[in-house]
């Protein structure tokens, strides 16, 4: 196993021929020299606040800080 930042890593990892097996989330396009061999799990991007937030919806969101993860990992396509 070599730890990475994620789907876009892994993805590149192995068009690179440095791995044979990669994970991937199924949203992010994996280019035309991959294919799924396997479903691991369902997998669900989720926007989460404090308990006590005044943020409600996602509309509530205009004009706050939000912390996505680094540009390799997971989320990169939903920051697109």
């Amino acid at each position: 196993m070599i730890p990475t930042g994620g789907t876009v890593e892994n993805i590149d990892l192995l068009a690179a021929a440095k791995v044979q097996l990669a994970t991937a989330q199924a949203d992010v396009p994996s280019g035309s020299l991959a294919r799924s061999i396997a479903v691991l799990y369902r997998d669900l991007f989720l926007l989460i606040v404090k308990k006590n937030s005044e943020i409600h919806n996602f509309v509530d969101l205009k004009g706050k800080q939000v912390r996505l993860a680094p540009p390799a990992a997971s989320s990169t396509p939903f920051q697109k």
